[in-house]
């Protein structure tokens, strides 16, 4: 167990220095110290732990650390520090957003998924802060859309997380974990979100939530009454 900590300035700074250099070379090692250095990194308000472990899907993760989170929130750390605690845990767990692979080195994505980004368009990409941000605002239903991989960026978050509407709703992410999530096979029903429009899939949905808030308060119905408006062409996903 590890005290629960955040990077400071200096701290992201040679944070996002490493990631650059891992870029050149991908077999590079953390920095020593580089978690627990006092020049890089303060102990965080609270007196929690957390535990560096691998996880198996990005829910499991979020389902672990929200607690912590919640313990940070309530214990008030200020809104400039937030950036320094979502990109201290990406390098606390990178072993988890980042694996290395067999031949020994790592597979380096793009720089917001490790790094938090101040642009609300991307910050959902972060590996850290964007699936426990859903699983927060959306509970148990949030599994749909944070099933796979802590290091694996779907169509499911893409097409959710980066639109308010559907990431701030429970009622449409229960609508959603209805429709698609496949209870017996623990992941999403086969077909449900191809790379394209077809009927009743997920971007169709994504597509049809927008044009049915203009006409409905979709705050204020629950899961039933949105699978209600939805065409005949999502009958093969609707629950019986």
């Amino acid at each position: 167990m590890s005290e629960l900590r955040y990077f400071t300035v200096e701290g992201r700074t040679r944070w996002n220095q490493w990631l650059d250099e891992l870029r050149l070379d991908s077999t590079l090692a953390l920095p020593a110290g580089l978690l627990t250095n006092p020049d890089f990194s303060c102990r965080a308000p609270t007196a929690l732990s957390v535990d560096q472990q691998l996880f198996a899907s990005k829910f499991e993760m979020a389902e672990r650390l929200a607690p912590v989170i919640a313990s940070v929130r309530e214990a008030r750390l200020p809104g400039d520090r937030w950036p320094g605690l979502w990109d201290w845990l990406a390098a606390f767990y990178f072993d988890s957003l980042c694996p290395l692979v067999p031949a020994g080195h790592r597979e380096l994505r793009e720089q917001a998924r490790y790094s938090f980004s101040a642009d609300y368009k991307r910050r959902y990409r972060h590996r850290i802060f964007g699936p426990i941000d859903l699983y927060l605002r959306l509970g148990s239903y949030s599994r749909v859309l944070i099933h796979g991989a802590p290091s694996s960026l779907t169509d499911w978050e893409e097409q959710t997380a980066s639109r308010y509407q559907i990431s701030s709703n429970r009622g449409i992410a229960e609508a959603l974990y209805l429709l698609y999530w496949d209870e017996d096979r623990n992941a999403p029903k086969r077909g449900a979100a191809p790379n394209a429009r077809k009927p009743g899939t997920l971007r169709r949905f994504s597509d049809l939530v927008q044009q049915l808030g203009r006409t409905y308060d979709l705050m204020s119905v629950d899961a039933t009454a949105i699978l209600a408006l939805l065409p005949s062409e999502f009958k093969a996903f609707k629950p019986a």
